[in-house]
């Protein structure tokens, strides 16, 4: 996972282990230190399904931060560590600590803001390109049929499956449907994909790709976007390589199923306004 959480003390400390290929037949462990990197405890994973390992059991202490080192190991006695794949770490942070790091976050917002005012005038610059490239078109043809352009308060309507590329460092991409360009927000439906394979959350078995909290409990409003492992390992997590993507409802499944071709993807769950996200890889056939 490589994540970091907050967690009140006293509180489940989901210990999540998922192996790029899958496997089962093997052992893991989780080994609990603190900022000091003292040994608080350790914990024997289980495996759950297709090279997920978990525990449950490992509550949090009173300690300002707990990391979470993964060693698979290939006996049961846990005595030979396996080279075949690295050790993985996740960082838990008691949720009394969250106000430093806030406060922290806070003193950044003056560079945050303007952040937000460059890519203000960079959309706004992409506005006058796209009007000068329509004024173009006209000069040229003579005429852009009604239905396929509108560019009226600041409002572009697109025709199903036409694509407009304006500036990489501005917008990446206009795609189908109708994107409103209205107090310089950019907004569009999901695309659940055209493959040949059908999934959803019970993909894998009953409520296998549920969202849910370290609880257990349904997350919804989660947007999943399904991509090819191989991009999202290059780090190419740009919206032209999501090959399919879907939202949870309140009860943290799917709203619809995606469509997609047999490959192996990697599943990335993300919630506005909250800064963790976290993957899944699976395979398509």
């Amino acid at each position: 996972m490589g994540g970091i959480v907050s967690i009140p003390v006293g509180d489940i400390v989901p210990l999540r282990l998922k192996l790029y290929d899958e496997a089962s037949g093997l052992y893991v462990r989780a080994i609990m230190t603190n900022s000091s990197d003292a040994v608080l405890d350790t914990r024997n994973l289980t495996h759950v399904v297709s090279g997920l390992f978990q525990d449950s059991t490992y509550t949090m202490p009173n300690e300002t931060i707990v990391s979470a080192t993964y060693i698979t190991f290939s006996d049961v006695g846990y005595t030979t560590v396996s080279d075949e794949y690295q050790c993985d770490i996740d960082t838990f942070i008691r949720v009394a600590d969250l106000d430093d790091i806030i406060a922290n976050q806070l003193a950044a917002s003056g560079t945050i803001i303007s952040e937000i005012n460059e890519n203000e005038v960079k959309i706004d610059l992409a506005l006058s390109q796209l009007t000068q490239v329509l004024s173009d078109i006209v000069a040229m043809s003579g005429a852009i049929p009604s239905d396929v352009w509108t560019f009226a308060d600041r409002t572009l309507t697109a025709i199903s499956g036409l694509e407009v590329h304006i500036d990489d460092a501005a917008i990446e991409e206009i795609a189908s449907g109708v994107w409103s360009f209205a107090d310089r927000t950019l907004t569009g439906e999901f695309t659940l994909g055209d493959g040949s394979v059908v999934i959803d959350h019970n993909y894998g078995g009953t409520d296998a790709l549920r969202a849910v909290d370290n609880l257990g409990r349904p997350v919804d409003n989660v947007i999943i976007s399904a991509f090819l492992q191989s991009d999202y390992s290059a780090s190419r997590t740009q919206s032209r390589y999501i090959k399919a993507q879907v939202s949870t409802n309140v009860n943290g499944r799917w709203d619809s199923p995606l469509n997609l071709d047999p490959a192996v993807y990697t599943l990335l769950f993300t919630r506005q306004n909250v800064v963790e996200s976290n993957t899944i890889d699976i395979t398509v056939t």
